[in-house]
């Protein structure tokens, strides 16, 4: 295998610990992928160390396909949903999670910069989009955001409304249970999606501030 075929084949997982991302990793794994997968500590969590603990079990089962980190995403998470929270929810709405997850996108595409890596995928559904990062909204606005910084955002389980995922975990003789940090801010559901287009794009323009910033010195692929 050549080693541009082994760049072809690299992709970052955001990677929670939950049945989901797990699923991903997994199905991932079986296509031949190599897997970094990527926690965020966004500052407002605890039992980080259990995603850890499901990711040792994904290591060992693909030793040579997988790695796992967590990354700080509380400085960004910080500037664009808890600095400005109490005006967003006035005008917005509780949008606090779409906030989060833009910066640990951010800090994900900064790391694919840094590797060399040109895909992120993550474990979003369409059967979950009452939370409002798991929104055509949110996703359409990323999807594009990644694509200036030449990184593909894709979502494998969006679609795949029939595929058991336990079954898919226990494929790869990985536990199905979920073990995933808590949030404070976790299960924010939204039924108005209105407001989340003008929101995540808002949003968005911070993010690309920093990451033209961050990417300024690092070496280019």
């Amino acid at each position: 295998m050549t080693e541009e075929l082994k760049k072809d084949q690299r992709i970052v997982l955001m990677f929670s610990g939950g049945l989901d991302s797990t699923a991903v990793a997994v199905q991932s794994l079986q296509k031949g992928s190599i897997v970094h997968m990527l926690t965020f500590n966004n500052g407002a969590q605890k039992w980080l160390d259990l995603a850890q603990a499901k990711a040792n079990y994904v290591i060992k089962k693909f030793p040579d396909r997988t790695s796992w980190e967590i990354l700080d995403c509380t400085f960004l998470f910080h500037e664009l949903a808890i600095k400005t929270l109490e005006n967003d929810i006035r005008k917005c709405g509780n949008l606090v999670c779409v906030a989060c997850k833009l910066a640990m996108l951010t800090e994900a595409i900064l790391y694919c910069k840094e590797h060399g890596i040109t895909k992120i995928v993550d474990g979003f559904k369409k059967s979950q989009d009452y939370y409002p990062e798991q929104t055509p909204e949110y996703m359409d606005a990323t999807y594009r955001f990644a694509s200036e910084f030449h990184i593909s955002y894709e979502h494998p389980l969006w679609d795949d409304l029939m595929q058991d995922l336990e079954d898919v975990a226990l494929s790869g003789d990985i536990p199905n249970s979920p073990m995933q940090p808590y949030c404070l801010f976790e299960r924010n559901q939204v039924t108005d999606h209105s407001y989340i287009a003008k929101f995540v794009e808002t949003k968005i323009e911070l993010a690309k501030v920093y990451l033209q910033t961050r990417i300024s010195g690092l070496r280019t692929y």
